[in-house]
């Protein structure tokens, strides 16, 4: 049921009861949270705003995104970055939040040691790491010896925060359970953004993707923001709060169903900035060019600004800092703190930086802007990436069946980067749902031999540029170029890519064998020649076969030496010569003819084939220059349906005149599959009729 609205200070429509309750004194606000966290169905998570106008602001807004309190499953492991810089009260409402809360120095054994596998004491009995309930939260360090440690060593054992309670009696009267057990391995960072730094986090964080152990973070620019922060983690999500949105200045996405999507074109031509500001989110994301500050959407700018925080002496600003006006229009500027969304993700680089790796000021950073707006959850990147669609489309996945951002983008970027990019800030409470599989970005073999033999044929010298092949060559090489890019593989369904390839290479198979049906001393039959001369013999690959005439020939590969040429194999026999040439992954060819044919009589000419894979490759047949006169070949080219374990058959006919000069000849076989020739030679003779 819907709690009646009311006007706020600002204007925002906000329900008569709110899940937060706003307090400004701190002696009261540990004197609330006591009672909050001793009270087994609260109607409000005390927070203290220190005297921020923002951050009341920000409560106000944030009453119309959540309903009610709900316990978070607590982390397996918690580590407090310099407790003693917390209010009491503070210490206490993150308490709960973690199973075990362990000395900072302590933070890189427990990411080699794995959370999870728990520490016990020896007359302490099966703990969390096996799922069993425990008394609560147990400290590790100084805090663990003295049951009277207070704020400056961080949280200690609390009888008021058992994991086994549950707040019960929300906002409507209803039983609001707890989240669930925690997971098996995870952890949680908390402490103010003057402690996020790059040691010991940075090495953190990567042992944690090492282990894959989940790792999240509670932060804010001052205490008064992390108390506000870690309140929202107290916070239902409302029922009626599902939409989910990702805008982006970079890239043009497919959207499934149930994602609103703003794309490039979108953001040069609507007006986002009321669009955003005026809808509810359970998810969104903004994706583009921008620093720490600000994320360009076109001539839209989500800002990181908070007008109300105090200048910090010595530290860069943005343009802003030092006028009176910004950089971009200021009525398409979109104030993050004012989005009413339960979670934010910011996809440009370094707009959560480590606090001693931050270009600007912390009063204009956006991951701290965030924290101060309606947000429970902010994924952001501490460092540059190179997201795109991949990310763009594995995370829209992990929205609609409710996964958790952080990972899922980072398994994305995983395959050009070795190191993740996107934090979670929060408890990532209300992410339940599967990761969602990345779409892999690996070119199928198809697709890289393809776009290996055009880079040799156009780039190496092979094919004049009068050659007729070449506008059809290059055409598929620019469009072979871009589909092995990370944004053209990001399509999960390959199939009409793929269909689209084969019909391509069909179709030039085709257009080489006519040609080398119609020119046989065309420049591509001269690959072997061109190719090897840039090639260098690998012995190892030499060995012994049999020659079509039935006698021993040796089999052997010249390895290319420039990128603009491609290996070669070859077959050599004492008598015959060069009876095979051929490209590694390329058909193999046999001819099978009589020795000898009189004159006016008729060869029948044999092929036996196999492809480099299953489907239709092109053959044909042709004579040296100077029998072509006498002799007629019959059909000119062959279509043929192969498959690489099976052999294949053809048949030409040669037909010679009565005037054919007696002596020896040769017949060259050519087949074409995937833009490959093959090429093999027969002797025959032609004896007087």
């Amino acid at each position: 049921m819907q709690s009646a609205l009311h006007a706020d200070a600002d204007g925002t429509a906000v329900p008569a009861s709110s899940p937060f309750l706003t307090v400004d004194d701190p002696a009261s606000y540990t004197a609330a949270v006591e009672r909050f966290l001793a009270d087994p169905s609260p109607a409000a998570v005390p927070v203290w705003t220190g005297g921020r106008p923002d951050l009341v602001a920000s409560a106000g807004r944030a009453a119309t995104v959540y309903a009610g309190v709900r316990r978070p499953a607590p982390h397996a492991c918690g580590v407090l970055l310099s407790p003693g810089t917390l209010p009491a009260g503070l210490a206490a409402l993150i308490e709960p939040l973690a199973e075990e809360w362990l000395d900072e120095k302590e933070l890189a054994a427990v990411l080699s040691d794995g959370p999870g596998t728990r520490r016990r004491a020896p007359d302490e009995g099966e703990g969390p790491g096996d799922g069993t309930p425990t008394d609560g939260p147990r400290t590790t360090g100084a805090a663990e010896s003295r049951p009277d440690a207070g704020p400056a060593d961080g949280p200690g054992v609390r009888d008021t925060a058992k994991d086994d309670d549950t707040f019960e009696g929300g906002r409507d009267g209803g039983t609001v359970d707890a989240a669930g057990p925690a997971p098996a391995r995870s952890l949680l960072v908390a402490g103010l953004y003057e402690h996020f730094t790059l040691d010991p986090l940075w090495t953190a964080l990567l042992a944690a993707a090492r282990a894959d152990t989940p790792i999240t973070f509670l932060t804010g620019r001052d205490a008064a923001s992390l108390a506000w922060f870690t309140a929202k983690q107290y916070a239902g999500i409302a029922a009626d709060v599902q939409r989910l949105g990702l805008y982006t200045s970079t890239d043009r996405p497919p959207a499934p169903a149930g994602i609103h999507l703003r794309d490039e074109r979108d953001v040069e031509s609507e007006d986002i900035r009321t669009e955003i500001l005026g809808t509810r989110w359970r998810r969104v994301l903004f994706q583009g060019h921008g620093k720490d500050d600000s994320i360009n959407l076109a001539d839209f700018t989500v800002c990181g600004l908070n007008e109300t925080a105090p200048r910090a002496p010595g530290l860069l600003g943005p343009a802003c800092a030092y006028g009176p006006t910004c950089y971009k229009p200021m009525d398409k500027l979109i104030q993050l703190r004012e989005v009413r969304a339960a979670e934010i993700v910011l996809s440009s680089c370094n707009n959560a930086p480590f606090a001693d790796a931050a270009i600007y000021d912390p009063k204009f950073q956006l991951m701290l802007n965030a924290i101060d707006g309606t947000a429970k959850d902010v994924v952001a990147a501490v460092t540059i990436h190179d997201s795109d669609r991949v990310e763009n489309r594995v995370w829209m996945d992990a929205a609609l069946r409710g996964a958790s951002s952080a990972p899922s983008l980072n398994a994305g970027i995983s395959t050009v980067q070795p190191f993740p990019a996107y934090l979670h800030f929060g408890m990532a409470a209300d992410d339940a749902g599967p990761l969602p599989e990345p779409p892999s970005v690996d070119p199928g073999p198809l697709l890289l031999t393809a776009s290996a033999r055009l880079t040799a044929y156009l780039a190496g010298g092979l094919l004049p540029p009068g050659n007729p092949l070449r506008p059809r060559l290059g055409k598929l090489a620019a469009k072979v170029e871009g589909l092995v890019t990370r944004r053209s593989l990001a399509v999960r369904d390959q199939t009409g890519t793929m269909r689209g390839l084969l019909d391509d290479l069909q179709s030039l198979d085709q257009a080489i064998a006519a040609r080398i049906a119609e020119d046989p001393e065309n420049e591509i039959s001269d690959y072997p020649a061109h190719f090897g001369d840039r090639s260098r013999l690998d012995a190892s690959s030499a060995a012994r076969v049999l020659c079509h005439c039935g006698r021993p020939a040796e089999r052997y590969t010249r390895r290319a030496l420039v990128p603009t040429a491609l290996d070669t194999e070859c077959v050599v026999c004492p008598r015959c010569g060069d009876v095979s040439l051929r490209l590694p992954g390329a058909p193999t060819v046999r001819i099978h003819a009589d020795d000898e044919v009189p004159q006016g009589g008729t060869l029948r000419v044999r092929l036996v084939v196999r492809g480099a894979r299953t489907g239709p490759l092109r053959l044909g047949v042709h004579v040296p220059r100077y029998l072509r006169a006498d002799c007629a070949v019959e059909p000119a080219l062959h279509r043929i349906r192969v498959t690489p374990d099976e052999d294949r058959a053809a048949e030409f006919t040669l037909s010679l005149s009565a005037g054919t000069s007696p002596q020896a000849y040769y017949v060259t076989a050519y087949a074409v599959q995937d833009l490959a020739v093959t090429m093999a030679r027969r002797h025959f003779g032609v004896v007087p009729a």
